[in-house]
This record gives C-alpha cells, sequence and structure tokens, in this order.
C-alpha cells in the first residue's frame, strides 16, 4: 500500500485534471470531492477513478469546460442539466440550489441528469446537513451498461442507484448519514479490492457472464453483474431510487457517448416543524440510547450510521491506495509529463479491500 500525503496528492490531481483541459475551479471541486471520498474511507469513490475521467475526457464521454445550467426552476423545483460534465460540478450545483430554495420553502427538490460520475454520494447530503437542513439524495443512470441484476434475474437491468440521508445534529457534531449503493457492493470497492490483490467474493455479491451464482472476483470484470443487498427489499429500492432521480430528471433522453448520471436531491427544513434544538435533542438522545447497547465481541462498540466515516478522517494523516492504483496514477502523470510525488509505505488499507480476501470487502450497508 503506498500513503500520500493530502496536499501533495491533491497537487497530483489538479494538475491531471488540469493537463486534460478542466478549469481551475472545476478542477478543485473534483479534487475535493475525490479527495474527500479518500479520507472518508471511501477509496472506490476516489482518486481511484481518476485515470477513468481521463480516459472519458479523451474519448469525447466527459468534457472538462461544461458547467451545469438550470432547465426549468420554480421557488421549491428545479430541473439541472449537467451539459455533460463533470458529475461532481453538478452535484454540488444541486445540491447548494436545493439548499437555497428550502431555506426559503422550508422544503425543496431538484433533480439533475446529463452528468458524468458524480462522486460519493454521502458527501453531498452531509453538505445539505452542514446547512442546517436534512438532505436525502438517490442516484440513477440515464442510459446502460446495466451491471447490476435485478432480484430474482439473471441479467443486468440496473446501475448501483445509491441512496444517501444526512440528518443534522447540533453544532460542532457531523451529522447521522446513511450512504450505500443499493448493490450488494459499490463496482468501486470492487476495483480496490482487485488492485489489492483479492481474487473473491461472499456467496450472494455477483453473478458470472452466464447469470450463474460465483464467487470469483474476476467473474463480475469479465461481463458478470452485481446483486441488490437484501434481496426483494434492496431491489426495491433500487428501483425507486432510479424512478425519482431518472424518471423525474428525463435522464434517459441523452443518448450517445456522454453518461448521464442523475440526481434526486430533497432537502428539509427542520425549523418548520418546531425549534431546530427538538430535534437536535432527539438526536443526540437516540445516538445515546444507541450507544450504550453492549456491543457482541466481534464488533467491539456499535457505531451509529456516518461514525465510521468520523473515524476516518479523524485518523487519516494521508491518503492510503493499493500499489497497482498509484502505479496507475503515476503512470498517467508520466505520460503527461507530470511529477508524481514521493509516496511513503502503508501497513494498513484505507479502503474496505486488503489482500486478505474477499472477508475484507464490507457490503455497503456496512462501509
Amino acid at each position: 500500500m503506498a500513503l500520500i500525503a493530502v496536499a501533495d496528492l491533491r497537487r497530483l490531481v489538479l494538475a491531471l485534471l488540469g493537463q486534460a483541459g478542466t478549469p481551475d475551479d472545476v478542477a478543485e471541486v473534483v479534487a475535493d470531492s475525490l479527495i474527500g471520498a479518500d479520507l472518508a474511507g471511501h477509496g472506490s469513490h476516489g482518486v481511484l477513478k481518476l485515470p477513468s475521467y481521463l480516459r472519458d475526457i479523451a474519448q469525447g464521454r466527459l468534457k472538462p469546460t461544461a458547467r451545469p445550467f438550470v432547465v426549468d426552476d420554480a421557488p421549491a423545483t428545479a430541473v439541472v442539466d449537467g451539459a455533460g460534465g463533470f458529475g461532481h460540478l453538478a452535484a454540488r450545483y444541486a445540491v447548494d440550489l436545493v439548499v437555497e430554495k428550502a431555506a426559503h420553502s422550508g422544503l425543496a427538490a431538484v433533480v439533475m441528469s446529463h452528468a458524468h460520475h458524480t462522486g460519493r454520494l454521502g458527501g453531498w447530503s452531509e453538505r445539505i446537513a452542514d446547512a442546517g437542513l436534512i438532505g436525502l439524495l438517490t442516484g440513477g443512470e440515464g442510459q446502460g451498461p446495466w451491471k447490476v441484476a435485478p432480484h430474482g434475474g439473471t441479467d443486468g437491468a440496473l446501475a448501483t442507484n445509491p441512496v444517501t440521508w444526512a440528518i443534522p445534529r447540533a453544532a460542532g457534531q457531523p451529522p447521522v448519514v446513511l450512504d450505500f449503493a443499493t448493490s450488494m457492493v459499490s463496482i468501486g470497492k470492487l476495483q480496490i479490492a482487485r488492485a489489492a490483490g483479492a481474487q473473491s467474493v461472499p456467496p450472494g455479491w455477483v453473478l458470472d457472464a452466464q447469470g450463474s451464482p460465483s464467487t470469483r472476483l474476476e467473474d463480475f470484470f469479465t461481463g458478470g453483474y452485481l446483486l441488490p443487498f437484501g434481496g426483494h427489499k434492496g431491489f426495491a429500492l433500487a428501483v425507486i431510487a432510479e424512478l425519482l432521480a431518472v424518471g423525474l430528471s428525463d435522464g434517459d433522453r441523452f443518448a450517445g457517448a456522454e453518461r448521464s448520471s442523475c440526481l434526486f436531491v430533497l432537502a428539509v427544513d427542520p425549523a418548520r416543524f418546531g425549534p431546530p434544538e427538538r430535534l437536535h435533542d432527539f438526536v443526540e438522545a437516540t445516538v445515546r440510547r444507541l450507544k450504550a447497547v453492549p456491543a457482541d465481541p466481534d464488533s467491539g462498540e456499535v457505531l451509529v450510521p456516518g461514525e465510521p466515516e468520523q473515524r476516518a478522517r479523524a485518523a487519516a494523516d494521508g491518503v492510503v491506495l493499493p500499489d497497482a492504483t498509484w502505479r496507475d496514477l503515476c503512470t498517467v502523470a508520466a505520460g503527461l509529463g507530470i511529477d508524481a510525488p514521493a509516496a511513503a509505505d502503508a501497513s494498513v488499507a484505507a479502503d474496505a479491500s486488503v489482500a486478505g480476501g474477499a472477508e475484507s470487502i464490507p457490503a455497503e450497508g456496512t462501509a
């Protein structure tokens, strides 16, 4: 594993994006989102993704200079077009817009489509909670290839369709955050595991290219599919996430090479339902009740949603990447004439995938 200082990694990411024609302010949004995901313990949505972004720019699937814009606007709603650009920029634009509207209306919803990969969705719900609002986002793709099979099916028909909620807490306390893909695991976590040398996954996670259950990690990458988490329950949630994100945004109307990642974004002002302190007091009482429960020996402690990410950030003294991922970034940099920073050896994994095998790759609901 390679350990890279945050400032050094950020400079490298900015340089690579800039060399690909990304404006400075856009590159900063993308870099902050990618590195923020790494620091939160979710390398699946971190700088691992950067080489694929650069390839998509070169192939015309991602427009680095594009900026999102409002297609339809009303006091409590809006429709945003990502213009085929970075999904991180379009997601932040949609989130900031919904926060502004909810501050006036008490409740607001914004939909967004026609964007590239939007990054870790939990970072965007946290941004809403940081404004003192309750945030909900669902994600979906306007077009395939579909890499998730429906419950009971043997072929792909869905994307990983993530869902996130964030509930604000009293000043100084990080929000309570739910954030997971509706598949058993995100594709990025399988990519991290593959880069770290894992060869297997638990039963019930993937199907091979013929639609048969498999525990071989490589079967997913050779035409296989993920399964929904929780059987019919995760499948149902995936369908609803797509109907909201893609259906309301008309996100399937974009054909051709460009991606159409879509979001449904909802913000609720708790102050419209009573004094904010009432919610804050209830949240804190609930957290205390949950953490007072004796933990089983394997867990050691009950963690509330969002706490693993909080602890990962607090413990991080840099970004830890699998050696293969770091080599890929260095190769890309060298090809563009950019000097990569030095990396130290790291003995621990930053994300939920180490060479120990499938047991080290957690399902989305636990990571």
